[in-house]
């Protein structure tokens, strides 16, 4: 687990997260005023606990100090 100097941590992303990550995800698209496709091109946002999980890649939260997710990153395997 990463810790920069101003508090905020990136660690890998835990089921316990699955709120907190689907609330980014929207809001990510929101903001590129696009609607997810998770039958499309978006499966991997729809299943990104099963594609970006164990040795295929990681998905990543951004905690701010107060302990509040506010941020993602997910990388993987193509």
């Amino acid at each position: 687990m990463s810790r920069p100097p101003d508090g905020y941590r990136v660690r890998r992303a835990g089921p316990a997260d699955r709120d907190a990550v689907q609330r980014e995800l929207a809001a990510y698209f929101a903001f590129l005023g696009e609607t997810p496709d998770p039958a499309g091109l978006d499966h991997d946002v729809a299943e990104w606990e099963k594609e970006y999980g164990g040795d295929s890649g990681a998905f990543l939260v951004v905690v701010e100090p107060a302990g509040d997710v506010v941020g993602t990153a997910g990388i993987r395997l193509l």
